[in-house]
């Protein structure tokens, strides 16, 4: 997947939640190969996903933007 992001708020962050949930749950995914990545405003978007909902994501590689999360999660 590759989401397109409408903010760099949380409406971004949620979507991009609500999409892997629905891959997760409509597609032979394998949970434990699912890796998030980000460069600029999708960076923003998946550090605010992975301070929601980190649990969706076997890895993440963080690209280049702010990050506001934990790293320790």
């Amino acid at each position: 997947m590759s989401p397109q992001v409408e903010d760099w708020n949380d409406k971004s962050a949620r979507q991009t939640i609500e999409l892997t949930e629905y891959f997760l749950e409509n597609y032979a995914v394998d949970e434990k190969r699912v890796y998030g990545t980000g460069y600029s405003a999708g960076g923003e978007t998946m550090s605010r996903v992975m301070g929601m909902r980190p649990e969706l994501f076997a890895a993440y590689l963080h690209g280049a933007s702010q990050w506001d999360g934990n790293i320790l999660l």
